[in-house]
């Protein structure tokens, strides 16, 4: 299958008349990144509009000693960049890098192919404005979470909304993930193991008691 084919059988575009996905994919450009390829840096002025199609990229920042701060994981077909139509294109600079995570496939559109699509089509506008919410609901997310909850909010909120990716990732990846120390980890799970929130079965942990995991994050 071909990148453009990998387009066309996503989602990103479904629900859009044949006419606007055929607009689109007049102008839209694919590109295959390969594992910890790095699609670009923090603080790159963009003059593209990128989209995921398939695969993973990661989002994260890098602080005054070298060390990554991860943001989040993008699996969705969706935005990867912050733009809505007709933005001040000051507002081009991306805050974080973004790298993939095995083998992905980004499309992307020059910003003025994107601004001169969605000035023909009323519904291309209005799935760009829906994509961007999405990605300003995850950046709300993402704030509650390092801002307001502390290391063991931050770890039942996880096994509590994605159970499947608390038991998909290693622990040292879901410490790199929730930004804490793999020691802190384990002390948490030690702490929920022996307050019978968590069980522990041949290595993997299942919620034995929801309310009481809620509460360590619901404010």
């Amino acid at each position: 299958m071909s990148d453009i084919e990998a387009v066309k059988s996503s989602s990103l575009f479904a629900s859009l008349s044949e006419a606007d996905q055929g607009l689109i994919y007049q102008v839209l450009k694919t590109k295959q990144l390969q594992d910890g390829e790095i699609l670009f840096y923090e603080n790159a002025t963009l003059d593209r509009v990128y989209f995921l199609v398939s695969g993973c990229v990661k989002s994260y920042k890098v602080n005054r000693y070298h060390n990554e701060i991860f943001l989040f994981r993008q699996t969705d077909s969706g935005l990867i960049t912050l733009y809505t139509p007709y933005s001040d294109k000051l507002l081009t600079q991306y805050f974080s890098n973004v790298e993939s995570v095995g083998t992905s496939v980004v499309a992307y559109l020059d910003r003025d192919q994107m601004d001169a699509l969605c000035g023909k089509s009323h519904a291309i506008t209005a799935l760009i404005f829906n994509l961007f919410a999405g990605r300003l609901a995850l950046l709300q997310r993402i704030i509650t979470r390092d801002l307001v909850f502390d290391s063991v909010a931050k770890l039942a909120h996880t096994i509590d909304k994605k159970p499947e990716e608390f038991k998909q990732y290693k622990k040292q990846d879901i410490a790199y993930m929730l930004n804490i120390q793999p020691e802190t980890l384990s002390r948490i799970l030690g702490k929920l193991k022996r307050e019978k929130v968590l069980e522990e079965r041949r290595g993997i942990f299942n919620i034995k008691d929801r309310a009481a995991l809620k509460r360590y994050y619901e404010l």
